[in-house]
């Protein structure tokens, strides 16, 4: 069990009453990994949602045969992770490792729903968070992309750019 004061600092959890916070302080657990822990791997099963409570953690992904470990994300405390596949139960899309000292808060898949079942606010609230935070996520990539192609194109000629007009 988590602390409802831990909880009602975490952005996704923003809205929620102090009796829902009890609620789903009950389904939470916290968990302390070492420097060089791998949470989770690119392809395995989900059933987790984390929220890093302290410390930080890669967010990688294999380019294969290129890159083993590409990092494309570095998950700050108070963020959450393990998302996508806590949506929508395809394995999961990338390897998550920490970089230093971490403690999570790890939030079960079947529990939540169980929870969402007899407090539909609390679902509410929290896909709604999480939404927004999976669009600002891809906001940013959109960003990435295109800072990406612009120096692409930038070191190519004219025509090269072109192939790519549709």
């Amino acid at each position: 069990m988590v602390s409802t004061q831990l909880l009602k600092e975490l952005p996704l959890f923003a809205g929620l009453t102090e009796d829902e916070l009890k609620s789903l302080s009950a389904i939470c657990q916290e968990k302390e990994l070492k420097n060089g822990e791998i949470v989770f791997t690119e392809g395995s099963a989900a059933n987790e949602l984390f929220i890093l409570e302290a410390g930080a953690i890669n967010v990688q992904l294999k380019v294969a045969p290129y890159v083993d470990h590409l990092t494309v994300h570095t998950v700050t405390p108070k963020e959450i992770f393990g998302e996508l596949a806590f949506i929508d139960d395809v394995p999961r899309s990338a390897t998550t490792k920490c970089v230093k000292d971490s403690k999570v808060v790890i939030i079960n898949q079947s529990e939540f729903e169980g929870l969402v079942k007899r407090y539909s606010h609390i679902g509410e609230v929290v896909y709604r968070n999480m939404a927004v935070t999976m669009s600002l996520r891809l906001r940013n990539a959109d960003k990435q992309i295109k800072e990406f192609w612009s120096k692409i194109f930038e070191a190519q000629s004219p025509a090269f750019a072109k192939m790519f007009v549709i």
